[in-house]
């Protein structure tokens, strides 16, 4: 499809020490000043993940490892000011919503509104299971938010394209290839 060939890949973000590490086995011109330079210009970026209110990762051709490692940032306080998480239309499985339930039931991301699971190759046993977290850490107080949407989960999808946000409408015509 359209959707597909237009569609652009990029790999989550690493830990600092991630970073660091595949850092260490790269050349430099001037491996004492760029060295330095390289690890702040990624210290400055990766730590405006910490005060980001929306964290998009839509349509990147994501697969289970990489909701692995987002979900080891969030886990890690990487997502304190996510109000927005959004990981639709990726190829993650069960495998990998269970890592982001897991790393949502750690309690660092505090500020959630809503997470869009819709497009994920999940069952509806993987999208419950993050919706228990978010139920699980709403009962704990952890969350700020009084409610908050998991779309694509079980209780969501209607197979009503009106039921859709525009964006998905758009893209791909049908509740049941947002929610499915």
């Amino acid at each position: 499809t359209l959707l597909e060939v237009c569609q652009s890949e990029r790999p989550p973000p690493l830990t600092p020490s991630q970073f660091y590490n595949e850092l260490e086995t790269k050349s430099f011109t001037h491996r004492g000043r760029d060295f330095g330079v390289v690890r702040a210009l990624y210290r400055r970026a990766i730590d405006r993940m910490r005060v980001a209110t929306c964290l998009d990762f839509s349509a990147l051709g994501w697969i289970d490892a990489d909701a692995k490692q987002l979900a080891k940032l969030l886990g890690n306080g990487y997502g304190k000011h996510c109000k927005r998480l959004l990981i639709s239309h990726n190829q993650i499985s069960n495998v990998g919503l269970a890592a982001i339930a897991h790393s949502l039931r750690n309690g660092q991301v505090c500020n959630l509104e809503s997470i869009d699971l819709r497009g994920t190759i999940a069952s509806i046993d993987g999208r419950q299971d993050v919706r228990d977290a978010v139920d699980e850490i709403m009962r704990s107080g952890i969350l700020r938010s009084r409610e908050v949407k998991v779309f694509g989960a079980p209780e969501h999808c209607t197979n009503d394209p009106a039921d859709c946000p525009p964006a998905f409408a758009r893209c791909c015509g049908s509740c049941s290839a947002c929610c499915g």
